[in-house]
């Protein structure tokens, strides 16, 4: 199996198989066909454990009080690692 982040990675993926190296491909099941050897290939989207979050901030102890006009608010960016830059 091989991953990539979005499905449109993938079909980019399996076109330049088909081709680059003239493989077997079937767009529709995502499989490319390379010396024998079928090769599933699938959308693994990168994310946070979001319930996991929700989780701590309900449970963990707090320190300070908030006034009832004040919101605490967490932002999480998403890491690009081939240029090492957030997006």
């Amino acid at each position: 199996m091989v991953g990539f982040h979005i499905e449109d990675y993938c079909l980019n993926f399996i076109d330049c198989c088909s081709r680059r190296l003239g493989c077997r491909v079937d767009r529709n099941n995502m499989l490319v066909e390379l010396a024998g050897r079928t090769v599933h290939i699938k959308a693994l989207p990168i994310g946070i454990p979001f319930d996991r979050f929700v989780q701590l901030a309900e449970t963990t102890p707090r320190f300070f009080k908030l006034a009832e006009s004040e919101k605490i608010i967490l932002g999480v960016d998403r890491l690009d690692y081939t240029k090492g830059k957030s997006k």
